[in-house]
């Protein structure tokens, strides 16, 4: 499963999104359009139900004022949308810091556990890929497992 299928909503995708904002006329920094879609991105993936809410109101306000009305948190909205971003990159982070890799047996299979709040499992997962790309990863987090071979994850 993709982390772009989970961000379909209202009939639009995450790329459409993307799209959309890169044809607003009021981007004038490329660098700071970036740095919004990746927080997009990120505020995506955060265990909150109201997370789609809080990024379409994000938007709006980015094609009504501008990029930099909500990269400096000047509404609440913009407050609470950096704010989700944030706790997922803190999260995945902590979790590829901390994560340690034990070998089992001979099937060369890597194997960590971590406990997540957020939809971070595939991020994690294709970071110990990139890092170990001979091994096949397998990741427990709480209920969920992440296999992660030949560049297919695998959610059980």
């Amino acid at each position: 499963m993709s982390q772009l299928e989970l961000f379909k909503h209202k009939n639009k995708s995450y790329e459409d999104v993307v799209s959309d904002l890169s044809a607003m006329k009021v981007v004038s920094d490329q660098n700071g359009l970036e740095i919004f879609k990746s927080e997009i991105f990120f505020a995506l993936l955060h265990h909150k139900p109201d997370r789609f809410t809080v990024v379409d109101q994000v938007i709006k306000q980015a094609e009504e004022k501008g990029i930099s009305y909500i990269l400096c948190k000047v509404s609440a909205e913009a407050k609470k949308f950096r704010s989700y971003a944030r706790q997922v990159k803190v999260e995945r982070y902590q979790a590829t810091a901390f994560i340690r890799l034990k070998p089992i047996d001979q099937h060369r299979v890597l194997m960590g556990e971590f406990e997540i709040k957020h939809q971070t499992g595939e991020l994690i997962t294709l970071h110990f890929m990139k890092r170990f790309p001979q091994y096949t990863i397998m990741l427990i987090f709480g209920e969920e497992v992440y296999m992660g071979r030949n560049k297919e994850i695998y959610k059980e």
